[in-house]
């Protein structure tokens, strides 16, 4: 995706031999701005360009979230020129190499409530300028059952009520409004339980 203020929402992207969704600005550096890729399952891309599922480069203002990103061999990169990227509330897992990369290329990006785990290399990489990133989690998130690919949590997850409140992200995966307990929960679902 080269042009911006598109959306990219709900959709299922699979089995690319190079990345899943890129939004980058192109030969003719026309300007991939402020684009939104949400709600979307992005899983087994860029087994032979060793590619992520998402890749958010060179555009400004691009922001990605409520994502379940799986299986890829990287999960988020956020690369090249990309200034003031948002990355929010998605699940990254089982990716083989990294979760969410953000390269020194790239200023501005801010990484929140985002669950990262169980990638091959690092769940969590950032070398960019003036990053910000809290309330993420890169521990055992105590997914319902990841071999039938159910990533919502169990109540003993410390991903619930363990996120910041973003109002660029009022629901989660499923439609539901946010935050359903006492906090926002970190990653895609938020539970019915509260810690």
């Amino acid at each position: 995706l080269e042009s911006g203020n598109n959306l990219i929402y709900s959709c299922i992207v699979y089995h690319h031999p190079g990345w899943g969704i890129h939004i980058f600005n192109g030969a003719d550096n026309t300007g991939a701005h402020h684009n939104t890729v949400s709600s979307n399952i992005i899983h087994d891309n860029g087994m032979v360009d060793e590619g992520a599922g998402l890749v958010l480069t060179s555009g400004q203002g691009n922001i990605a979230f409520n994502n379940l990103i799986w299986g890829n061999e990287g999960g988020i990169k956020v690369d090249l020129s990309a200034v003031g990227t948002e990355i929010y509330n998605n699940v990254v897992y089982d990716n083989n190499r990294y979760g969410i990369q953000v390269t020194l290329r790239s200023s501005g990006t801010v990484v929140r409530n985002n669950l990262a785990y169980q990638n091959e290399s690092i769940d969590f990489l950032e070398y960019g300028i003036g990053t910000i990133h809290d309330h993420n989690l890169f521990e055992d998130p105590h997914f319902v059952d990841t071999a039938g690919f159910d990533f919502h949590l169990r109540p003993t997850s410390p991903a619930i009520d363990g996120g910041v409140t973003l109002d660029q992200v009022p629901v989660d995966f499923d439609g539901v409004s946010r935050p359903r307990g006492t906090g926002y929960d970190i990653g895609i679902y938020e539970s019915p339980h509260s810690i």
